[in-house]
């Protein structure tokens, strides 16, 4: 419900922020694009993995792409870092 509710403008936010301003609009609908893609494919996906082996599963394969997305946004935040840090290293 609430982080639910926090995530959408977070990422929205996070987004923004990464691209030009005159290419805002290609990020928007991309993002909601591959945003409806996900909650539908999601839906039939783990439903149909519900039907196939019950409950247990899918929770288990539901928490797997979050831990598999968690270590992503870290690799990528780990990498941004370093990309900062080593610029701001050479202009010493």
């Amino acid at each position: 419900g609430l982080a639910f509710g926090a995530i959408l403008p977070t990422m929205q936010t996070w987004m923004f922020n990464s691209v030009e301003s005159k290419k805002s609009r290609l990020a928007s609908a991309t993002y909601y694009n591959f945003y409806d893609i996900g909650i539908g494919a999601g839906a039939v996906l783990l439903g149909y993995m519900v039907e196939i082996s019950g409950f247990f599963l899918m929770f288990r394969v539901a928490a797997l792409f979050v831990v598999l997305y968690l270590v992503i946004y870290m690799g990528y935040i780990l990498k941004q870092r370093r990309a900062e840090s080593s610029h701001t290293g050479n202009e010493r």
